[in-house]
């Protein structure tokens, strides 16, 4: 597990994940002593109208995912990695600059 590597996380049940940023720094991800990570959940994207908010980073095939898949950067979770199910991809580069800026920005 390293930080921005997206995995299926069960929420809101196992039969209907979501997937998961890490954000969590290195040594927290893969120190085995440390149980739980900080995430970001993301959720599919229905063609909507709406302008992206500012607090928003679309992810999609290009990182791993089955299609366009909203972030909300303002809102941490944090959840046992045990329950971190299986890994998706990883977050490109560039996203991963996006996602520092809306930090930046909030925090």
């Amino acid at each position: 597990m390293k930080q921005w590597e997206l995995f299926n996380y069960p929420f809101p049940s196992a039969d209907q994940p979501h997937p998961a940023i890490i954000i969590s720094n290195p040594g927290i991800c893969q120190n085995p002593n440390i149980e739980f990570v900080n995430v970001l959940f993301g959720q599919s994207v229905r063609p909507i109208t709406r302008p992206k908010k500012e607090n928003e980073v679309y992810l999609d095939t290009s990182d791993g995912l089955d299609g366009k898949t909203l972030f909300k950067c303002d809102m941490i979770f944090q959840v046992p990695k045990k329950l971190l199910l299986q890994k998706r991809g990883a977050v490109s580069p560039q996203r991963i600059e996006e996602i520092r800026r809306k930090f930046r920005q909030f925090f």
